[in-house]
């Protein structure tokens, strides 16, 4: 991120009303959680709005639980390495505060990556007596997302624990700004991929997972990786 672009999100960080707001509104309804929620845990994929998640529940409870979904071979392992030297180095987890999850199945059927992901999370949140989960998902990227994260709080299907959305009404702009302000690490793919689309569609996920085939009409990474093929 060139110097003229950092600046611009500082300056949105440092003289905007609304981030300022949200962001306080952010860190008091992350202080009601905690103080409601005897165990909770913050989703981290490695992407740029789990990365803001973390650091600021870190900085509410620094102990609180890690998990973190490593695609396997559907994620370069070069971006990997680089999501958890981001979480072990910059952000100090240790091993038992950091729990990590691996696809290992290679099955390409539609699903097969989903169940594998949620029949993780499943026995992580069991084992480990999990009862918040907070994930960094916001209104702004798709119709789906909006309608899931209408509310801070939705409870999941097993009806055991609670996921919370409390980035849900934070824009690009506003992620990117906290990110430079609070000098957060982010994978290298993000600034590759804004020198094609800008730092507004830059995003992060599995490069070749055919379960996000269907994303080619929301990430413009992904429409233009397809187009070529």
């Amino acid at each position: 991120m060139n110097e003229k672009t950092k600046e611009l999100f500082r300056v949105h960080a440092a003289t905007n009303d609304e981030y300022a707001h949200k962001l306080h509104s952010t860190k008091l309804e992350l202080s009601e959680l905690f103080s409601r929620f005897s165990n909770p845990s913050v989703s981290v994929s490695g992407g740029k709005d789990s990365l803001v998640m973390l650091d600021l529940c870190l900085k509410i409870s620094p102990s609180i639980r890690v998990w973190h979904w490593d695609y396997g071979v559907y994620m370069p392992r070069k971006i990997e390495k680089e999501v958890l030297t981001i979480l072990k180095e910059h952000f100090k987890l240790t091993s038992k505060q950091l729990h990590i999850d691996k696809r290992v199945t290679t099955n390409e059927s539609k699903g097969a990556g989903y169940r594998s992901f949620f029949a993780a999370l499943e026995r992580y949140q069991k084992n480990n007596s999990i009862n918040l989960c907070l994930i960094g998902l916001r209104k702004e990227e798709s119709g789906k997302r909006k309608r899931r994260a209408a509310k801070l709080l939705e409870l999941d299907s097993q009806k055991r624990v609670y996921n919370a959305f409390p980035l849900r009404e934070w824009t690009w702009l506003d992620i990117w700004a906290y990110i430079v302000a609070h000098f957060l690490p982010y994978p290298s793919t993000y600034a590759q991929e804004a020198k094609m689309w800008g730092w507004e569609y830059a995003r992060f996920v599995t490069f070749f997972d055919p379960e996000f085939d269907h994303l080619d009409q929301t990430d413009n990474f992904l429409y233009w990786k397809h187009k070529e093929k």
